[in-house]
């Protein structure tokens, strides 16, 4: 699979089955925490949950400068472009990786709205997206399953609106 170039040494490509390991791996590395604290870290669920994430929508793990470093999934609608997940690993944190492919996605909107639900407990997540302009525009909780069952999560709603 060829990588569509995102800025510079950032690209991204279309997610394969092959690459849930790598999807599994980053974030395990980035929300065991969060998850262990809500609901209890289980890996065999974490791993049952993300392949149906990556059959539910597209996937695109992102690159610097050839390597695998992170991965993208969003969904497209009329009125917005909603952000399901973006995780880079830690190994290249602070390249500026997420920034770029969220910026690519600003720029695409076409006068829509740019989403993301950040999971409670996710402060990098939140400040993330402050950072690049997000508003909260309000709360959900969904139920999610864990090593303690089915628990409670809560997610504020966050929004761009290229203002």
């Amino acid at each position: 699979m060829s990588a569509q170039p995102l800025s510079g040494k950032v690209a991204q490509r279309e997610a394969s089955p092959s690459d849930l390991g790598f999807v599994l791996e980053i974030y395990m590395l980035n929300f065991r925490g969060i998850i262990e604290a809500a609901r209890g870290w289980d890996g065999a669920v974490e791993k049952e949950y993300l392949a149906g994430e990556m059959s539910a929508a597209p996937f695109y793990i992102l690159t610097h400068e050839g390597l695998d470093a992170g991965f993208l999934s969003y969904v497209e609608t009329k009125e917005a472009v909603h952000i399901r997940h973006i995780e880079v690993h830690p190994d290249f944190g602070g390249r500026g990786i997420g920034t770029i492919a969220i910026r690519r996605l600003m720029r695409s909107l076409d006068g829509r709205a740019l989403r993301v639900a950040v999971s409670d407990g996710n402060h990098r997540g939140m400040e993330f997206y402050t950072n690049l302009g997000f508003k909260e525009v309000g709360r959900v909780t969904v139920l999610m399953k864990g090593a303690r069952g089915v628990r409670p999560l809560g997610k504020t709603l966050m929004q761009y609106d290229g203002r």
